[in-house]
């Protein structure tokens, strides 16, 4: 399955009322894709999106074996209401956290598969505590299944967070933001 991508200004939609999405598509929306469009768009977003949007994600998908997420970009939609600009940024946040986690999670997935330790420790480098300060600061709070993923993962294979009783994990992380 290869990704669609949608380029900025491909769309000049004033008069667009709706856009649905393949409900098991894969894509890349980029910056402005999407201009002049109505206050009235609807927009059906695949199912990945709403699984995330809706904290489902996490318990529906296995670590290191998750469906593909899209990259949707923060102003996808330059010229929409504000609804829809808010609902696009949550989006595009949640759903680079989800790919950073899966990338995290692929990792240690293959380590384990390639060799006969029982555990590969690792630590978080600047590019991982960058999201982790992103992921706290995020406005709503990120859904509970997110958050649990990570404090698992970072209880299992981070060589500092696996000495720390899960229940604490969030409360550092929060700290380090």
């Amino acid at each position: 399955l290869k990704d669609i991508i949608i380029c900025g200004y491909v769309f000049l939609c004033e008069n667009l009322l709706e856009i649905e999405f393949c409900i098991n598509g894969t894509f890349n929306i980029e910056r402005d894709a999407f201009v002049e469009t109505s206050e009235f768009l609807k927009v059906t977003w695949p199912q990945v999106v709403q699984c995330i949007i809706d904290g489902k994600f996490g318990t529906h998908t296995l670590p290191g074996d998750r469906l593909p997420v899209p990259t949707i970009h923060a102003r996808a939609f330059s010229d929409s209401s504000t609804e829809q600009k808010e609902y696009c940024k949550l989006c595009s946040q949640l759903c680079l956290f989800w790919k950073w986690l899966d990338t995290k999670e692929k990792k240690h997935t293959n380590i384990l598969s390639d060799c006969f330790q029982n555990k590969v420790y690792d630590y978080l480098c600047i590019d991982d505590i960058h999201i982790l300060r992103q992921v706290s600061k995020l406005v709503p709070p990120p859904p509970n299944d997110f958050i649990d993923a990570v404090i698992n993962h970072l209880h299992s294979y981070d060589c500092i967070f696996n000495n720390i009783p899960k229940d604490i994990i969030w409360n550092v992380v929060q700290y380090m933001s």
